[in-house]
């Protein structure tokens, strides 16, 4: 359907005039139009005043005049359309029928051409409208079932429209969530970094029997059995460093000493989560680790100790699969404490 020509005094006045009681339109029913009129200018939002000034309209014989303001609207609405190239155009073709509309609520091709220029500007409820609003202006239009399909098409289109921008939601909120994942690893070395190069650190181990090395239960570790690693004499440094991108490094070396340093643990993190981090030890083991309040406090437990003091019974390290832990057995625990 294309925009329609209006021709107030053909088809649209002969349909009223026919439909009307035989008598002339009583200065009452004027006056009660002008009355609505001005009350709807001053409310266009009003519909059932709208719907009140069609049906008056309807009863009116001769049908009432269209005010001349409207015919220069009118002319505006259909320049804008025959010329227009973006949606902005459509749009002002529907605004100027919309003023037109303000001032003969009752014009049913009015709402038409409205609807079809929203429905080019792509605004789908307000062709809506425009469309049921000419059913109701013209009930008896001929082309009243193809402007109940076109409606149903437009609300179609509306329903294609939300999926479709629902779907580009979602794959813009999975982008965004993929993208924020693959940064969130540097982002939180980053953090680290700032706070924790060349952070030191007390090295405690905890030994709560005599007969193993190192060696504590669940219970045992919460209590006042966590010894020094080093002596007075020759205290250790255990320093924090991040050497690269997604890798965190922490080594120890004794002070009296001209040796180099060895690596304790080396971490290399996997995303945001600080329990993520995968743990090694010096040699690339597996090692468990638990961190708490940022890097602040490190426990640790592998069996390296048993290699050094062959004469003490075996201990091991707690193992990483939990499922494997027992609280009452004894491990070996080490712990990191920020200086």
């Amino acid at each position: 359907m294309q925009v329609r020509p209006i021709h107030l005094g053909s088809l649209f006045a002969l349909f009223v005039f026919l439909a009307a009681p035989a008598h002339a339109q009583s200065p009452s029913q004027q006056q009660t139009l002008q009355q609505y009129v001005a009350d709807l200018q001053s409310n266009p939002g009003d519909n059932a005043l709208r719907q009140k000034i069609i049906a008056l309209a309807q009863s009116m014989n001769p049908p009432p005049a269209v005010p001349s303001d409207a015919y220069e609207l009118v002319g505006r609405a259909a320049y804008a359309i025959k010329n227009a190239s973006t949606d902005a155009d459509f749009l002002a073709a529907a605004d100027a029928y919309g003023k037109a509309l303000q001032l003969a609520p009752w014009v049913a091709d009015y709402y038409f051409n409205q609807g079809v220029a929203y429905e080019k500007a792509k605004h789908l409820d307000e062709a809506i409208a425009a469309f049921n609003w000419y059913l109701m202006a013209a009930p008896n239009a001929k082309d009243a079932n193809e402007v109940r399909e076109r409606i149903g098409g437009l609300k179609y289109a509306k329903e294609q429209y939300a999926r479709d921008q629902q779907q580009q939601r979602e794959q813009e909120e999975r982008a965004r969530a993929e993208q924020e994942q693959r940064a969130a690893p540097v982002k939180l070395w980053n953090e680290l970094k700032a706070k924790y190069e060349g952070a030191t650190y007390r090295y405690l181990y905890c030994d709560a029997s005599s007969r193993a090395l190192y060696a504590c239960n669940e219970e045992e570790m919460q209590g006042s059995n966590w010894r020094p690693m080093d002596s007075a004499n020759c205290p250790k440094l255990v320093e924090a460093s991040f050497p690269s991108g997604e890798t965190i490094v922490i080594t120890s070396r004794m002070t009296c000493s001209s040796q180099g340093g060895g690596v304790l643990l080396r971490g290399t993190i996997k995303s945001g989560d600080m329990a993520e981090i995968a743990w090694v030890d010096g040699n690339g083991g597996s090692v468990w680790v638990s961190a708490k309040n940022g890097l602040d406090h490190i426990r640790f437990s592998t069996d390296w100790g048993n290699k050094y003091w062959g004469s003490i019974p075996a201990t091991p390290g707690r193992p990483m699969d939990e499922s494997q832990y027992n609280a009452m057995t004894r491990y070996q625990y080490y712990y990191l404490e920020k200086r």
